[in-house]
């Protein structure tokens, strides 16, 4: 379970138990912050900007990945990135996008 996963499970839980127990005592107990909390209960449910062009940059990705048959790294990937689509895209975040996918 990812670091994020288990912010979110741990926000739900508090969310829940939050009519019978004080939201400062819940999140002590929890070790999270009430602002983090707070800014997870007005969190908008629909994807950021970014989001949306990380799934269109990873889509771009995989099909790149079958074309070179996986034989490009960041890199070069990055590099098909721009030739291709004309994408300008910072290699760290392709090689993070890269190592999400597995």
């Amino acid at each position: 379970m990812s670091n994020h996963q288990t912010y979110v499970a741990v926000y739900q839980t508090i969310q829940c138990l939050s009519q019978e127990y004080p939201i400062q005592h819940l999140c002590r107990l929890a070790h999270v912050s009430r602002s983090g909390y707070y800014k997870w209960l007005r969190r908008s449910p629909e994807k950021s900007r970014k989001q949306q062009e990380d799934e269109q940059i990873l889509d771009w990705l995989k099909e790149g990945y079958h074309a070179v048959k996986g034989i490009y790294g960041y890199p070069r990937m990055t590099a098909w990135l721009r030739r291709q689509y004309a994408c300008k895209v910072n290699h760290k975040r392709v090689y993070r996008l890269l190592k999400q996918a597995g």
